[in-house]
């Protein structure tokens, strides 16, 4: 028996021999099985950071590239990309385009029919990948196999792919590999192993399908089914076939739990053993997984216990969709990828190409602008860690190097003044990169570094100034929030973001300050701050908002929590705003010393924007 079979008999043996002790419950409860994977998905993320990631010398080696390279290609392209977005007539405004199948509710029999038509004649692997390259981008992944389970290359587990099914006849997976690795592009796979819809019970619990298949329940004996005969087979083949596959970014776990996240986990490091495995394998994740993914489009704005990436679009769909709405600029990206370095992840970024096989040419565009910036600024991207001062400044972002620290400037304005504090290093150079020559006056006043902007900024997003100082590593002075005169000062900048999704209570520069956009996210979302008590006592908390048009400002609850339960919940409405100040009610500390204020929120989306600068507290 060769070595593919003989690992893939033990996988099957092993699915069949596995203790899923939960398996029958949850057949008979599937309701319950619904509210479990709800609960596993709402742990607030830092205890997960904490806990489910592998870990270990094993894990850091097969890590450092990817810590490196701080910035990838994400592709997303199928039978998908035909319809667009439009199924007879009718467009999906507010949903993926690559959810057609599921959102119109296609039979299998009809949407396979798309195959005799995909014929992306104009595909040039070698195109999309120097694009990537001058972007600035060190790897790419591609969606093998999305939802609705056509393969992007050529399978012989299921004829249901590019090769077999279009009159394309050619594995775009592998001339993508070729091209890429011809740049020096590291190769990565999509592959949703949990959903897919052309199958009887290819699983996700409340999103397989069951307009085809009559499972008005979750059948987890046909899941497990599936898995044996399709997903961990061609996890396998993807594996065996193309080389070394840098990184595998799995999908939407809801029936893999950590038992099945485990046999596809082994199916993957039986042959790639140096392989990076994304969040999203199963749930919960066990230490299956290399790195943590927030939800779509979410990233956060402070340093994590744990490696994570930040996958985003450029507009609101990830397969190509003709109607999509244009939401963010290449500015915009630039600053999301900064933000994402400085907090210690990475950024995929995602294109979806025409069913023509070229990139629609607004996000091409986008690419080449970003390209542009990374010629001069890609040693403030590439290789680069977390902002170690935890704090977040109101001129940008700072992502760190050694002894190099790099201040990304979002609003440059000559003879402005911006400071890098609590810097114990001797400052030894300070440059402007895109314009070495151009002189920056500048003088370290003990720890703090002080910075005077001069001429014309480099360009339109962030110009970055490279700081470098002796030593062979940065040496900072934490952030004292220490009571003073029985005051406390909690800035937002000061806080740390955390959360799943994170598309709230995140670091945002507005008018030049520092931010929180205080309403409803993810249950897990929110911002804590570190201070220091003198003695135990009473405070009255005092919420301080951006002086804003305080009309359509919906009503939403500001949570502060002081010590494991919420002990205070006020809410805030746009007439008990005064000014931009409201009480909030009072707080008590038990104990003097160090402690922590959490703060969440629950309410107010669709309204207007309501930011916070931060909370004052005051002692009774």
């Amino acid at each position: 028996m060769d070595p593919f079979c003989a690992h893939f008999v033990h996988i099957l043996n092993t699915l069949n021999s596995t203790d899923l002790s939960m398996k029958p419950l949850l057949q008979k409860q599937p309701l319950l099985s619904f509210l479990l994977a709800s609960l596993l998905l709402t742990q607030p993320l830092l205890s997960q950071n904490a806990a489910l990631v592998a870990k270990g010398p094993e894990h850091e080696e097969r890590m450092q590239w990817w810590r490196d390279a701080r910035f990838g290609l994400f592709i997303h392209w199928g039978l998908y990309a035909i319809p667009a977005g439009v199924w007879k007539g009718e467009t999906a405004r507010k949903d993926y385009a690559e959810w057609t199948m599921h959102n119109f509710q296609v039979p299998q029999a009809e949407y396979s029919q798309l195959a005799k038509d995909f014929n992306p004649t104009e595909f040039d692997a070698d195109v999309w990948a120097r694009l990537a390259k001058e972007a600035g981008m060190k790897y790419f992944v591609l969606t093998t196999k999305h939802h609705d389970g056509f393969a992007m290359y050529d399978s012989e587990i299921s004829d249901y792919n590019v090769v077999d099914a279009t009159p394309f006849k050619r594995d775009v997976f592998g001339e993508l590999v070729e091209a890429f690795t011809k740049q020096g592009l590291r190769v990565g796979a999509y592959y949703s192993q949990d959903l897919d819809w052309s199958v009887d019970q290819g699983g996700a619990i409340s999103s397989y399908n069951t307009w085809d298949f009559d499972n008005p329940e979750p059948n987890y004996e046909k899941f497990d089914q599936y898995l044996k005969e399709k997903a961990l087979p061609q996890i396998e083949e993807i594996s065996t076939k193309y080389g070394d596959i840098s990184t595998y970014w799995f999908d939407f776990p809801r029936m893999v739990n950590k038992d099945r996240g485990k046999l596809v986990h082994d199916t993957v490091r039986a042959t790639q053993p140096d392989a990076v495995i994304n969040g999203r394998i199963c749930t919960p994740q066990g230490n299956w997984a290399d790195y943590l993914v927030p939800g779509d489009n979410g990233f956060f704005t402070s340093p994590q216990p744990a490696d994570w990436e930040c996958c985003a679009t450029m507009d609101e769909s990830w397969g190509y969709k003709v109607h999509a709405h244009a939401k963010r600029t290449a500015d915009d990206l630039i600053f999301q990828l900064a933000t994402t370095v400085a907090a210690g992840g990475n950024l995929l970024l995602n294109i979806g190409p025409k069913p023509d096989g070229t990139i629609p040419q607004r996000q091409i565009d986008i690419l080449e602008k970003i390209g542009v910036w990374m010629k001069d600024n890609s040693e403030a991207i590439h290789g680069c860690r977390a902002n170690p001062f935890k704090e977040f400044f109101s001129w940008g972002p700072c992502t760190v190097k050694g002894n190099q620290a790099f201040m990304h400037i979002a609003d440059w304005e000559a003879g402005k003044v911006v400071e890098l504090p609590r810097l114990q290093n001797k400052v030894e150079k300070v440059e402007l990169l895109g314009d070495l020559d151009r002189k920056l006056e500048w003088k370290q006043d003990g720890t703090d570094l002080k910075i005077t902007l001069s001429g014309e900024s480099t360009c339109t997003s962030l110009s970055v100034i490279k700081v470098t100082c002796a030593g062979d590593t940065l040496e900072i002075d934490p952030p004292a929030i220490a009571e003073e005169d029985g005051i406390l000062v909690l800035e937002t900048r000061y806080g740390e973001s955390l959360g799943q999704k994170m598309r709230n209570l995140r670091h945002s520069l507005v008018e030049g300050k520092v931010v929180t956009l205080a309403s409803e996210g993810h249950s897990s979302e929110k911002m804590v701050w570190e201070i220091s008590i003198d003695e135990p006592g009473t405070f009255e908390v005092t919420a301080n908002f951006l002086e804003a048009d305080r009309k359509g400002v919906r009503p939403r609850s500001l949570l502060v929590n002081t010590g494991g339960k919420a002990n205070l919940t006020k809410e805030v409405t746009d007439k008990s705003i005064d000014g931009a100040t409201q009480v909030l009610g009072e707080v008590n500390f038990s104990k003097a010393g160090s402690a922590q204020v959490t703060l969440q929120a629950r309410g107010g989306k669709g309204g207007t924007d309501l930011y916070l600068e931060g909370l004052k507290l005051t002692r009774k």
